[in-house]
């Protein structure tokens, strides 16, 4: 062959390259084609941005994503109108300079911690700047590049468990117009060399896409990993949740609180063994301060907690029931959150202790905090004894009490006891206000004496605000108090769900001789109950089962759980190996208290070969299994099948072979086996349509080849009907 063709020779190919392309050629179509795929995934690619971190905008925003989607929109429209205009250089170098201070200015907008919204909206500009600029065909792979680079800040900065689902089909559909992809740079380069025709290779896209997953699982395991992620920060000014959405360390009266709408979860927690029941009440923070309508807590009082060992802390003395395993989702609360039962914590984090008798860690956090703790009989409280003779002692302060509220106060306790001024000012509330969360209209300088004079109704700090002061006006010591009350339990993994609807706040008062003593003056229809099981909350429970186990072991697996796997991967292999170690035996000959072995006597050199050969043995056998399932699983199509016949009808007569005519084949069986005849002239048949007609086998026609060539097998081994 001259080298002006261009040709290269391979064994049973000859791979031509074409000329150059004319106008209306097979080659424009093909690279139309290959522009259409780009732009079907410069279009999925993005897709996920705005449900990613950081939330709530994500990491574009709708209005930026429904612009970049307008464009690439735009782009693939005009490629499927064969308008394939490209920018000119000069105009891509305008637009490169016009986006550079943009692109400054949004790094100094988001700051360094948020430092991925600028570098995704900066490839998200590359890449449609790119798609309308193509004029080479090198040019395409350098797109399918940014592609690739968006998809992975895509599923970096997603923590949703639903990521999967769009990762799995953002796969599929990246293998297959891949695959495309290749085989129409083939055609339009190769053309006389390639089947013009769609390849069949569904089997290879779901073999290469198992192998990607299959590979990507050890190496999700082992790749070592930070534990705070540096691009899913707070930035410098990060927007406040508002009250209404959770959980947090802020207690306002002039805000009103729907936390009792939100199903988030806060916390679970796992009993270990079955002795203990869900807690009843989980203190979280404590207020002694009361201003301007507001709790005020005390951190610059938060003392130290001294461990009684590495990472255990002892807060009371006392017996304990039984352990729970905490796991505490973020909140905007620096408090932990305990049963009132806890006796002990074991966390990795400095704990401290306020002056209410609240847990509190050293350091925010940003992940989930997983925690142990031990669990008594009774109520733990941590706060120091009231000094009744001071006058600064913050849970009698009674600034804030309004005359009317201290002369009702006195009236509802003239003459009673301690203990029963508590207990008298809990039911007088509980039966004679009602709970509400409807606020409309209300406008008061002093809420809580319009709570107890005018609207008579509110939600649970509104009760506890108002007998804190009730109380402190007679001289009782008191405190608020905010936390969880009730659980549900979730029976996929046996733990309990506290959802941010279980919040709640209530009172602690000192009466003397008892010591502090928790009440609740909201009336029991305003406290959080435990809604009877029903289909939604199944639901919802198999959500947060799949998202807490999302989240434990892919966004929150870490370095430590990296060794834990590692140890736990050795003991199996100590366990796997030990019926194979000759065990050490005394001067008698036998093992200490086992009594006599099999393998007693065999020399160690022998036992540890017989171990690696029955490793080696066992890794043999998979291979083989693997080798054989992937050789007789192969795809049945119509010249298979046509081999078969071919070869069941050889061994009856050695004449017949791989050169032997498939008419031949037919008047063979037709002559020396009729009984089998029809199948075979239908088997034939359809050999022949494929191969000269082009009519493939699919489906039913597929299914009754199968069946043809299992009645030609069974004809030949039970002969002629009627033979003896």
């Amino acid at each position: 062959m001259s080298a002006g063709v261009g040709a290269l020779r391979l064994p049973r190919f000859r791979w031509r390259r074409k000329n150059k392309a004319r106008p209306g050629s097979a080659a424009l179509t093909f690279a139309r084609e290959k522009r259409q795929i780009l732009g079907v995934l410069a279009f999925a690619v993005a897709l996920p941005f705005p449900m990613n971190e950081p939330q709530p905008e994500g990491v574009v925003g709708m209005p930026g994503l429904m612009l970049y989607l307008s464009v690439v929109g735009f782009y693939i429209w005009r490629v499927a109108a064969e308008r394939e205009a490209t920018l000119p250089m000069w105009a891509m170098n305008i637009l490169g300079l016009a986006y550079i201070p943009w692109f400054f200015y949004r790094l100094r907008s988001v700051g360094p911690a948020h430092i991925a919204k600028p570098m995704v909206e900066l490839l998200l500009f590359g890449l449609v700047v790119k798609l309308f600029s193509m004029r080479r065909e090198s040019e395409k792979w350098h797109v399918t590049v940014l592609l690739f680079f968006l998809f992975v800040a895509a599923m970096a900065t997603s923590v949703h468990p639903l990521i999967i689902v769009y990762l799995l089909g953002f796969l599929v559909l990246w293998l297959a117009l891949l695959f495309r992809f290749v085989h129409l740079h083939l055609l339009a380069t190769y053309r006389d060399a390639v089947p013009a025709r769609r390849l069949g290779i569904q089997p290879l896209l779901a073999a290469c896409a198992m192998l990607i997953l299959a590979g990507a699982i050890p190496f999700f395991t082992l790749l070592p990993r930070l534990r705070t992620p540096y691009i899913l920060g707070q930035g410098i000014n990060p927007p406040r949740q508002s009250y209404s959405t959770g959980f947090r360390d802020e207690v306002s009266l002039d805000v009103v609180g729907n936390i009792r709408q939100n199903e988030a979860v806060a916390l679970r927690l796992k009993p270990e063994g079955s002795t203990l029941k869900a807690p009843r009440m989980l203190r979280g923070t404590t207020y002694d301060t009361f201003e301007h309508n507001a709790w005020l807590k005390s951190e610059t009082k938060s003392t130290l907690l001294s461990p009684a060992a590495h990472n255990f802390y002892r807060l009371r003395d006392g017996e304990v029931d039984g352990k729970m395993r905490v796991w505490l989702e973020p909140l905007d609360s620096r408090s932990l959150i305990l049963p009132m039962e806890t006796l002990s914590v074991e966390v990795s984090q400095r704990l401290l202790s306020d002056v209410g008798g609240g847990v509190l860690i050293s350091q925010p956090r940003r992940g989930i905090l997983e925690y142990r703790i031990g669990i008594g009989s009774r109520p733990v409280y941590l706060a120091d004894s009231p000094d009744l003779a001071s006058e600064t002692e913050p849970t009698l302060d009674a600034t804030s009490v309004s005359p009317r509220v201290r002369e009702l106060s006195e009236l509802l306790t003239a003459d009673l006891p301690k203990a029963q001024v508590v207990e008298r000012i809990e039911q007088y509330l509980a039966h004679n206000y009602a709970y509400t969360l409807d606020f409309l209209g209300r406008e008061t300088e002093n809420p809580i004496e319009d709570f107890l004079f005018k609207y008579r109704s509110g939600h649970c700090e509104y009760f506890a605000t108002a007998m804190i002061l009730m109380l402190r006006s007679v001289d009782v010591p008191a405190r608020l108090v905010t936390g969880f009350v009730g659980a549900e339990f979730n029976p996929l993994e046996d733990y309990y769900i506290v959802r941010q609807s279980n919040a709640h706040a209530w009172v602690e008062a000192w009466i003397p001789e008892v010591g502090w003593a928790t009440f609740d003056p909201t009336p029991p229809a305003g406290r959080p109950e435990i809604r009877s099981p029903n289909f939604g909350m199944l639901v919802r429970q198999a959500w947060d089962y799949l998202e807490f186990r999302w989240d434990r072991y892919v966004m929150s697996y870490g370095f430590f759980d990296q060794i834990g796997l590692l140890i736990r991967m050795r003991e199996a292999w100590r366990r796997f190996e030990s019926p194979f170690k000759v065990p050490a035996s005394d001067p008698g000959g036998r093992p200490d208290g086992t009594g006599p072995l099999e393998w007693e006597g065999i020399p160690p050199q022998v036992a540890e070969a017989f171990r690696i050969g029955v490793l080696g043995l066992f890794v043999a056998s998979l291979a083989i299994g693997l080798v054989a399932v992937s050789v007789f699983r192969r795809k049945f199509d119509v010249t298979s099948a046509y081999r078969s016949l071919r070869t069941a009808f050889g061994r009856r007569d050695p004449s017949i072979g791989k050169a032997t005519a498939p008419l031949a084949l037919l008047s063979w069986a037709e002559s020396h086996v009729p009984h089998v005849a029809e199948p075979s002239g239908q088997l034939i048949e359809r050999y022949l349509l494929e191969i000269y007609a082009g009519r493939t086998v699919k489906g039913s026609d597929a299914s009754s080849l199968r069946r043809h060539l299992r009645a030609i097998r069974s004809g030949l081994r039970k002969g002629p009907r009627g033979s003896g």
